[in-house]
């Protein structure tokens, strides 16, 4: 059961960099990179990029792990583990 669980993190992933290079504006994000930090993120554009990765995923995704989870290697491995909560 592991490579069907390796595959959604890996497109899981590669969601989430398409989705935060496209809002931030930016080049992929490197694994320890930080929204805010490192990227130049704001909460308007946490917004924007919780909203993308709902319709994306067809899932509720919570804003707030986008402020607890700030690091992109973080926030993936986390949205992945996130059930419908």
């Amino acid at each position: 059961m592991n490579p069907p669980n390796n595959a959604v993190t890996a497109d899981t992933e590669a969601l989430v960099s398409q989705v935060w290079t496209e809002v931030l504006g930016c080049r992929p994000p490197a694994g320890d990179e930080h929204f805010f930090n490192d990227l130049g993120g704001n909460s308007l554009l946490a917004f924007q990029t919780t909203v993308r990765l709902r319709k994306a995923l067809d899932r509720h995704v919570p804003l707030k792990l986008l402020f607890t989870a700030p690091c992109f290697a973080d926030y993936a491995a986390r949205l992945c583990g996130e059930g419908t909560s």
